[in-house]
């Protein structure tokens, strides 16, 4: 009996593309032990439902605004067939300007973290990185500087000023 299962694919709605690795949330079968599940290279998820009872539906994935939440009702009939189109995210410039106060310029290492993936990246003076619109927490590491931890909303094209610390090395006498 498929009567008990939400299944579907998640596609780009200007391209039709499935959009693999969406995060598919349902709040009422998550917790400590169930997850998100993500849809698989072509787009595919399914989820199991207890009999009789309503459910939220919702999809995201890296790039694409949020879909709306899908209301269901999971009944005996039939397995529930919901695909979902999701709409690609505005992206940003992010303009990096550094400073290096003592002249040192080891290559920095640029650490992009948000909700779905890690990247790093080498950056130098000046780059410009194209991001979709979303929070990031942005990490800056050389081999002679402080880390740098930065969180922004990226809503629109930016100019991030960054003052790097040489690491000091105090002696106690």
């Amino acid at each position: 009996d498929g009567g008990n299962q939400v299944a579907g694919i998640v596609t780009d709605v200007d391209t039709g593309l499935p959009i693999p690795g969406a995060i598919i949330n349902i709040p009422e079968l998550e917790g400590d032990i169930l997850k998100p599940r993500k849809t698989d290279s072509l787009g595919y998820y399914c989820r199991l439902l207890y009999p009789n009872q309503t459910y939220t539906l919702g999809a995201s994935a890296y790039g694409y605004d949020e879909s709306n939440i899908i209301n269901i009702v999971n009944s005996l009939s039939g397995p529930t067939t919901e695909d979902i189109q999701l709409s690609p995210s505005p992206t940003y410039n992010l303009t990096f300007n550094l400073e290096f106060p003592d002249g040192g310029n080891t290559d920095p290492q640029l650490i992009i973290l948000n909700s779905f993936r890690s990247d790093t990246i080498s950056i130098t003076q000046g780059e410009i990185i194209n991001l979709p619109q979303d929070h990031y927490r942005l990490i800056l590491t050389t081999s002679e500087y402080i880390p740098k931890v930065i969180e922004i909303d990226l809503v629109e094209n930016l100019l991030l000023s960054v003052i790097l610390h040489p690491k000091v090395v105090v002696w106690e006498e």
